[in-house]
């Protein structure tokens, strides 16, 4: 904008562009003739480029911010103004980078309003696992675990499995039933844990045996169950993991 402004004057003129930003002007001084411009810059070296073959002398000089500068200060009193009777004036302009911060919270807001609101689709399984979205993750201080356990543990808590829903999603096979039991039910995590009949029944034998229970209803809710308690106690789920991983269930 500094450069745009000296076309108000005559042309041979010199000029002295004050600015606070040093980065700016570091980044323009190590510019070399023949390398490639930074995208950032490449505006305002055009600018100052014509400026220059047309035989119009601008200097960049860098000052420290509002120590006593005339127009540092005067543009602060503008700022004040501006707020306080809330008129700007028309051809000023903001970066699309100041709205960054309201954007990111009002988009953080509003996916969670969306994540809670729906009963169904995206994200179901998660939520009846009530993980809390606020908390920090849960291997946040699983520093034993490796990154390919936490991953797949992940996924079996998200219920996005490689299985064949996911394949079928993907169009990589031609439909989503179970190719461990053979029936034609979609193969999804909660069909291993209650309808597969080559891996339903060694999963529900070993959460008994981890819960020291026996189910009479085993259905959904007790796997949200052991899940969740899973959550409290990591170890259960990287037993659970093992025992899936010796079924060669797609993880």
């Amino acid at each position: 904008m500094a450069v745009q402004h000296t076309d108000d004057h005559s042309p041979g003129s010199k000029f002295v562009i004050i600015t606070d930003s040093q980065a700016a002007t570091v980044a323009l001084r190590n510019l070399q003739r023949g390398r490639v411009i930074p995208i950032p810059l490449i505006r305002t070296y055009e600018s100052l480029e014509a400026r220059w073959t047309s035989g119009i002398d601008i200097k960049l000089q860098w000052c420290p911010s509002h120590v006593q500068v005339d127009g540092n200060e005067r543009a602060d009193r503008a700022s004040v103004l501006a707020a306080r009777v809330q008129i700007i004036d028309q051809h000023s302009y903001m970066d699309y980078k100041d709205f960054y911060d309201q954007i990111r919270l009002k988009t953080w807001e509003a996916w969670k309003q969306e994540y809670w609101s729906m009963e169904e689709g995206p994200w179901g399984w998660m939520r009846r696992l009530k993980l809390d979205i606020n908390e920090r993750a849960w291997f946040s201080e699983a520093r034993d675990l490796n990154v390919k356990t936490i991953t797949r543990i992940n996924r079996i808590l998200i219920g996005h499995c490689n299985n064949r829903k996911f394949l079928h999603l993907m169009r990589v096979v031609s439909d989503p039933f179970c190719n461990l039991c053979g029936a034609a039910q979609v193969q999804d995590v909660l069909h291993f844990f209650l309808d597969c009949a080559f891996t339903a029944d060694v999963l529900k034998e070993h959460m008994e045996e981890e819960m020291a229970k026996t189910y009479d209803h085993y259905n959904e809710e007790a796997v949200m169950e052991y899940l969740g308690e899973g959550l409290k106690d990591l170890k259960r789920l990287t037993r659970l993991l093992e025992v899936m991983e010796a079924m060669d269930i797609p993880i």
